[in-house]
């Protein structure tokens, strides 16, 4: 029986920047997974800017741009008639590195994460399919099936099930996978074609019966379609074609299609797992949750899961923190998978209803706060935080308290950057750390070198009160980026009273 620390099954993007995760924070990892190869169609097409983010904590995202598209403009289309245009290069650019949507899609996102991988010793053992597990005291026991046939069995603390919507281990759990599917029939196509939407602009159409999404992958006349069937091809047997589709959208978008690279149908599901997590064993991505394409927020969530599991597994690998942790991977993480299953089903409800409501929605209410966002800057960052995942907060969470300037304990931190200082750089350690703005006594800078965690002194300047930040003001950051406590007086107090209540430790925290 071979022995590990955490066992992943499913190498998809939520199986692989776990284990890459847990590799930087000093974890051992066997992953598994039942294909043979990564993903050879192109699926998951959108990077936002919070994976980015992420990403650049373990050294991925310079590469990631590199080989993507940057989509800084989305157009968007009613009955033919272009209703409004987002630049979002303009709108975010002062609330992320990455002020826009990266098109790359995830055959080669899981090549290159998997080479990554293969880059720090751990290989992805292919044909291997989990049978069973079960749970001690120690932690788990899996069988698995080898690509020859034989049946062996790996010893590890924790197993993390990233395997998909037709989770095996959410199966032996027996844990109820609660929601529902879509009437409507929708196809995803890799095409070539010419007309003004093949602008390298991703576009938005809706039309009464009709919707499209276009994404351009940067190449000349290359690009992702996404929409509906024909309603009476909805019940049709055998293998479906693009000549299937209702193609009232591309007409009005003028797109003329001369070649289909890849064209596959499928139902939308919204769902989420009752529970995330049962003793040692944690269901993360399509195995906990699944929605509408809606905002391309699918993988990018699974991604977050992955890095919101990592760094505690980790502390309790290493003993610097109770299991009681583990239990914040469900709170947090789980009621963002509620959050988004419902709001993406509302906004997917009316781009595909066929009721006249949601027709009334798509053709009038949806393009008027559309052209109403485009007049107004506010409004439009605001949407750009929700679509690109930034403004995710933890605020709910047991590990989160306070409040200093408009930051809570729960927030993602506030970037910060201008000629002299990039607020984000020290996160690249993994560890966690103290980030002061402004003027701090010298007991906090001795109580935090005692207990081992970093202190990151930024002077104070106007610029930081732009963006939420207190003058004089604590923000104790997590591995991951987010605020555990906001604190704009009484610093030391208040730290020694999180450091309690939290029963986390620092000294050996981090990669």
């Amino acid at each position: 029986m071979s022995k590990t620390q955490v066992f992943i099954t499913g190498a998809g993007p939520t199986g692989l920047v776990l284990a890459l995760w847990l590799n930087r924070l000093g974890i051992t990892v066997r992953i598994t997974d039942k294909l043979d190869s990564h993903v050879t169609q192109s699926r998951a097409m959108v990077v936002h800017a919070r994976t980015l983010e992420l990403y650049q904590q373990i050294g991925l995202a310079d590469e990631l741009v590199k080989l993507g598209n940057r989509d800084t403009h989305v157009n968007l289309h009613v009955n033919g008639k272009r209703k409004a245009r987002f630049i979002f290069d303009a709108i975010g650019d002062t609330l992320t590195p990455y002020p826009w949507l990266l098109i790359f899609p995830q055959d080669s996102h899981e090549a290159l994460l998997e080479r990554y991988l293969q880059s720090v010793g751990i290989n992805i053992e292919r044909n291997t399919e989990l049978i069973d597990f079960t749970q001690n005291r120690e932690g788990i026991v899996a069988s698995i099936r080898n690509a020859d046939g034989s049946i062996n069995k790996i010893e590890a603390q924790f197993l993390a099930g990233c395997d998909g919507a037709h989770s095996r281990v959410r199966e032996i759990l027996q844990v109820s996978f609660e929601g529902g599917t879509y009437d409507k029939l929708y196809y995803v196509a890799d095409v070539e074609a010419t007309g003004k939407a093949a602008d390298k602009e991703a576009h938005i159409a809706l039309e009464r019966t009709d919707f499209l999404v276009v994404l351009p992958y940067g190449q000349q006349n290359k690009m992702r379609l996404i929409g509906t069937f024909k309603p009476d091809k909805y019940t049709k047997r055998g293998e479906y074609a693009f000549d299937d589709i209702n193609s009232r959208c591309v007409k009005n978008l003028s797109l003329k299609v001369s070649t289909v690279n890849w064209f596959s149908e499928y139902r939308v599901h919204h769902r989420v797992a009752k529970n995330f997590q049962h003793n040692n064993v944690f269901l993360l991505g399509d195995a906990a949750h699944v929605h509408s394409p809606v905002g391309g927020q699918g993988m990018n969530t699974g991604i977050g899961d992955a890095v919101n599991l990592a760094w505690k597994l980790a502390a309790v690998v290493k003993n610097e923190a109770s299991e009681s942790l583990l239990k914040t991977y469900q709170t947090e993480r789980q009621k963002f998978a509620y959050k988004l299953v419902k709001t993406t089903d509302k906004a997917f409800s009316i781009i595909s209803g066929k009721t006249l409501l949601a027709t009334g929605l798509r053709s009038l209410f949806f393009p008027f706060i559309a052209s109403t966002a485009y007049h107004i800057p506010a409004l439009q960052k605001r949407l750009f935080s929700v679509l690109s995942q930034i403004s995710l907060n933890y605020r709910h969470s047991t590990l989160s308290e306070g409040k200093a300037g408009n930051v809570f304990g729960g927030d993602r931190l506030p970037w910060v950057k201008n000629e002299m200082i990039n607020n984000f750089a020290s996160l690249q350690s993994l560890k966690w750390q103290v980030h002061i703005y402004g003027e701090f006594s010298d007991n906090v800078a001795e109580w935090c070198h005692q207990v081992g965690v970093v202190v990151e002194h930024f002077n104070w300047h106007e610029t930081y009160a732009q963006f939420g930040l207190a003058q004089n003001a604590l923000y104790l950051i997590r591995p991951d980026g987010y605020v555990a406590l906001a604190s704009s007086n009484n610093h030391l107090a208040n730290l020694q009273s999180w450091y309690v209540k939290s029963k986390i430790t620092f000294k050996r925290s981090g990669a």
